[in-house]
């Protein structure tokens, strides 16, 4: 029987300090949409690929849009304590 490592606590990159229990929340909520989106795209696409690579220059440029976005909501999800 293994026994699971303990979970590291999530840091804030920019002051050092353990995310809250909310903040945390909020990340992980984030990426699970993150990963929604880009799968309903890859849908629309036809395409089988993963993560912000598409076939097609307007879903190139949706991608690039979505990635900032996201980048942003990283950002403002761990600002608000």
């Amino acid at each position: 029987m293994s026994e699971t490592a303990p979970r590291q606590p999530r840091i804030n990159y920019r002051t050092g300090a353990e995310l809250t229990g909310p903040q945390a929340m909020r990340l992980e909520s984030l990426a699970a949409h993150e990963s929604d989106i880009l799968a309903l795209l890859h849908e629309c696409e036809g395409s089988n690929a993963e993560g912000y690579h598409f076939s097609t220059r307007t879903m190139s440029l949706a991608a690039t849009y979505l990635e900032i976005s996201f980048m942003f909501a990283r950002k403002a999800a761990v600002e608000v304590k």
